[in-house]
């Protein structure tokens, strides 16, 4: 996944559950989303964004393994858990065989749920990859804003300056100030091609202190000006 932060769904029909998960994913700096039944867990399944889903197995209409016969059809690879009461180990067991790759049984503690869940992902992201993208997209994020710091990262994902430094040269072979002015020269690139604002606006919307700053930070890694490069931009009807 290429957002910032994992994607976490709970998919359970008792709200209290649901709250409760969410809270402890969220607690964990992950972003949690909430569905009160199948359909609506299916619904966010499909936009193809979850990393990890915690789905009950005992929900109204459309159940945690009608769920996961219907992700097989529709080949979504997001890795699941299944959510089982009491008495229901045996259907656990059989949502294994289904595709889910574990089962946490009510009552659960949250250090279980939270270190299951991480497994789940590192697993399927390397660590030093799957934080450097965290990283980098956060960086992508936050370009626009003029008081964007390396501190502001490190405060963020509680890591220190020297390690931001190491993947981000391992990774992209930049540093974190090359590689926020990367991001904000195409955020600027993209405001070029798709608007027709004062390119002094522009600057600004990326992240630039001025016009000034934008056009030397282009000339350095494209040897271009910005008003050239609007220039090179095919024309495009109704603009």
């Amino acid at each position: 996944m290429s957002h910032a932060l994992p994607n976490v769904l709970i998919a359970d029909d008792e709200p209290h559950i649901c709250e409760m998960l969410a809270d402890w994913v969220e607690e964990a700096d992950w972003r949690a989303i909430r569905a009160g039944d199948g359909e609506e867990a299916l619904a966010h399944l499909r936009k193809g964004l979850i990393d990890v889903a915690l789905i009950d197995l005992m929900m109204p209409g459309l159940d945690g393994l009608q769920l996961l016969s219907r992700m097989h059809a529709e080949n979504i690879k997001t890795d699941v858990v299944m959510i089982s009461g009491h008495g229901t180990i045996p259907v656990a067991v059989q949502a294994i065989k289904l595709g889910a790759r574990d089962f946490i049984e009510k009552p659960f503690r949250k250090g279980e749920v939270i270190s299951l869940i991480r497994d789940l992902f590192e697993s399927r992201h390397p660590v030093g990859q799957n934080l450097v993208t965290r990283l980098d997209r956060y960086v992508m994020d936050h370009a626009s804003d003029t008081e964007s710091r390396l501190s502001h990262v490190c405060g963020r994902f509680r890591i220190s300056s020297r390690n931001v430094f190491k993947l981000f040269k391992a990774h992209f072979g930049e540093t974190f100030r090359t590689r926020l002015v990367t991001h904000r020269i195409n955020r600027a690139k993209a405001l070029m091609e798709q608007t027709d604002e004062p390119l002094y606006l522009i600057a600004e919307r990326s992240g630039f202190k001025d016009y000034r700053t934008l056009t030397a930070a282009l000339k350095r890694l494209d040897w271009i000006t910005p008003r050239r490069y609007r220039q090179k931009i095919p024309h495009k009807p109704g603009r």
